[in-house]
C-alpha cells in the first residue's frame, strides 16, 4: 500500500514537475523579446573608402543612445533609431540621428547575426574656423558646418542573455554610410563606423 501511494505521489510530482516546465518554457518564448530597450555603446568613426584603414578609426570615438520595436513580436524583425556624436580632428566632429530596418536572424542558440539598412541626418561641423567673403572681406564663419542626409547600412552579430527579469545582449556592428551634398566638390562621401554595444532591459 506503501508503495502504490509513493509511486503516486512520484508520478504526480514528475507530472507536476513537466507541466511547470512547459509553462516556463512557453512563457520564456513569449517574452524573450520586448520592445523598446536601451541601446547603447561606443563607436569608432572614420571618413574614408569602407574596409581602409580601418585602424585610424579607433582614434575618432563616439557615443550612441537608442531603442527598437519589433515588427512581429521576435528580435529577427525590427525597427531602430539611434541618435548620438563623435570626435575627429581631422574631419570635424559629428552628431547624427537616423533609423534603420533590422532583420536579424538567429544563427546558433542565442547567437545572432543582423543587416541593416536606413535613413537619417548628419551634422558635420569644420575640424577648423572657416572664412567666408562678405562685402570684400573675410568673415569668420565658425565651425558650425553642415547638415546632410545620410544612408547606414551595415552588418553585425551579438548574442542575446536571458535571465529572469534582465535582457542584456551585447553586439559588434560594421556600418558604412554615404553623406550627401559634403561639398561642392564631394557630393556624397563614404564614411564607416564601428559600433560595441549592448541592448538591455532592467
Amino acid at each position: 500500500m506503501k508503495r502504490k501511494l509513493l509511486f503516486a505521489v512520484t508520478c504526480l510530482l514528475f507530472t507536476g514537475f513537466l507541466q511547470a516546465q512547459q509553462t516556463q518554457q512557453a512563457t520564456f518564448k513569449k517574452k524573450n523579446y520586448r520592445n523598446f530597450p536601451i541601446v547603447a555603446g561606443i563607436q569608432f568613426h572614420s571618413f574614408s573608402v569602407p574596409f581602409k584603414d580601418m585602424g585610424a578609426g579607433f582614434s575618432n570615438v563616439g557615443l550612441m543612445l537608442g531603442t527598437e520595436f519589433s515588427f512581429n513580436g521576435r528580435q529577427n524583425w525590427v525597427q531602430g533609431f539611434t541618435i548620438g556624436g563623435y570626435r575627429n580632428k581631422h574631419a570635424g566632429d559629428g552628431a547624427f540621428a537616423f533609423t534603420q530596418t533590422i532583420y536579424r536572424p538567429t544563427i546558433y542558440r542565442n547567437f545572432f547575426a543582423e543587416i541593416k539598412a536606413g535613413v537619417g541626418v548628419l551634422h558635420n561641423f569644420h575640424p577648423v574656423d572657416v572664412y567666408k567673403e562678405q562685402n570684400g572681406e573675410w568673415i569668420n564663419a565658425g565651425k558650425k558646418g553642415k547638415t546632410m542626409l545620410m544612408a547606414p547600412v551595415g552588418l553585425g552579430f551579438g548574442f542575446n542573455s536571458y535571465k529572469e527579469g534582465i535582457y542584456f545582449s551585447p553586439f559588434v556592428s560594421y556600418e558604412l554610410f554615404l553623406s550627401k551634398d559634403y561639398n561642392d566638390l564631394l557630393p556624397l562621401v563614404p564614411g564607416s563606423v564601428i559600433q560595441i554595444g549592448t541592448r538591455i532591459h532592467l
